[in-house]
């Protein structure tokens, strides 16, 4: 999971670490700005409204954070703690 801020908004960011990283992909570094692609996964609105959170599977409960973070994120340029610019 990574967090980002852009335009006084926070997002975080869901994402499976891998171990099958490429050549072509950096490692995320801390206050560096990335072109991200984003896909919103889940809103606490509408049939999350009154969600704490959101388990995928058997994985852990990924928690929305009050009025901070009301949406989960998903980007095909973030893998675990890595960017990729290609994509």
């Amino acid at each position: 999971m990574t967090y980002a801020f852009k335009a006084d908004k926070y997002y975080k960011i869901l994402s499976k670490k891998s171990d099958l990283i490429k050549s072509k992909w950096k490692k995320i570094e801390l206050g560096s700005y990335y072109n991200l692609q984003l896909k919103e996964n889940y809103s606490q609105r509408g049939i999350y409204e009154h969600t704490a959170g959101i388990a995928e599977g058997d994985g852990p409960i990924i928690y929305f954070e009050g009025d901070s973070i009301t949406s989960l994120y998903s980007s095909p340029n973030i893998k675990g703690l890595h960017y990729s610019p290609s994509l």
